[in-house]
């Protein structure tokens, strides 16, 4: 233990030396000030997709693993989750009343017109990356990276808001009360709710992820096809035992802006499509991506939107 402890120490100081880092402090200021001239030149330069591929071969090829089934779960799993438990109620109650399953339609609609775009540019450009590419082969390396910056942000909180509900509906599935998982603590006078089992399982997605590609889509599309037989069977479920006078009036009475409403709906319900962009990611690692990409981002966005409109 005690030489570890050393060893720590000893690595902690060399830290502080150039060897460490590769240069001193006279190379550091050197890059500090040619900084700005190399983020001007790199704000507006547009990529080719040819200087793309050779920039992607000289990292090394990816493996290509995925077929178009595996690639319509990774659709279907990144979609399919805030969309079902969380955003149509507070639509119905308080935009559309039973109308919201039109609501979906319509932001169906406009994330299938982004897939035939995505699937278009995935056949062009079939390279890990997805948007960033699609953007820096267009517009320049700056807005690329500002789009793809807001959209790491939106999966952010979309990976939270539904991460964040899985303590809750487990502690109601084993009839217990609903924050029974949750902890409070206080810091600085502050009370904070600390969720360790939506911290637990990041980390072990995570490291699902990092096994590969292969292993970790195997892994979602099991997660996935179990997901889908299980609403399967609310939907049949929903169906036997439906009442139709819960459809009337089908609008609320007190939204007389009924198609207004309609699209206030549409734009909320457009955050349960959040993930289709995702499957155009995994290009590099598909089979046959002229073949596969559209069919893998076409058919998720179909399966979640019938989903969402025989749940709804």
């Amino acid at each position: 233990m005690l030489d570890f402890l050393r060893s720590l120490g000893e690595d902690a100081r060399n830290m502080g030396t150039a060897k460490a880092w590769g240069f001193g402090v006279p190379e550091l200021k050197e890059m500090a000030s040619q900084y700005p001239t190399i983020i001007a030149g790199r704000m507006l330069r547009v990529k080719t997709a040819e200087q793309m591929e050779r920039e992607a071969m000289n990292k090394g090829a990816l493996k290509r693993t995925l077929g178009p089934f595996g690639l319509m779960m990774i659709g279907v799993g990144f979609m399919i989750g805030a969309g079902i438990f969380i955003a149509p109620g507070t639509i119905a109650a308080d935009y559309t009343g039973p109308a919201v399953c039109i609501s979906y339609l319509i932001a169906a609609l406009s994330a299938t017109l982004s897939c035939f775009c995505y699937a278009e540019f995935a056949c062009d450009m079939p390279l890990a990356g997805a948007a960033y590419n699609y953007i820096a082969g267009s517009l320049g390396e700056f807005f690329a990276w500002v789009v793809t910056s807001n959209l790491l942000f939106e999966y952010i909180l979309a990976d939270a808001a539904v991460i964040r509900g899985f303590a809750p509906y487990f502690a109601v599935l084993i009839g217990l009360d609903s924050d029974y998982f949750l902890y409070e603590t206080t810091m600085g006078g502050k009370t904070y709710t600390v969720d360790w089992w939506a911290f637990g399982l990041t980390l072990a997605i995570t490291a699902v992820v990092c096994l590969g590609a292969k292993e970790s889509t195997t892994a979602n599309t099991v997660i996935t096809v179990v997901h889908l037989a299980v609403m399967a069977f609310i939907i049949i479920a929903g169906f036997t035992q439906a009442d139709t006078a819960n459809f009337k009036p089908f609008f609320p009475d007190e939204h007389p802006q009924q198609w207004k409403q309609l699209f206030n709906g549409a734009a909320i319900a457009f955050f349960s499509f959040i993930g289709f962009d995702a499957v155009a990611t995994a290009a590099e690692e598909v089979k046959n991506p002229s073949k596969h990409m559209p069919t893998g981002i076409l058919g998720s966005i179909s399966i979640v939107t019938i989903i969402y409109f025989l749940m709804w």
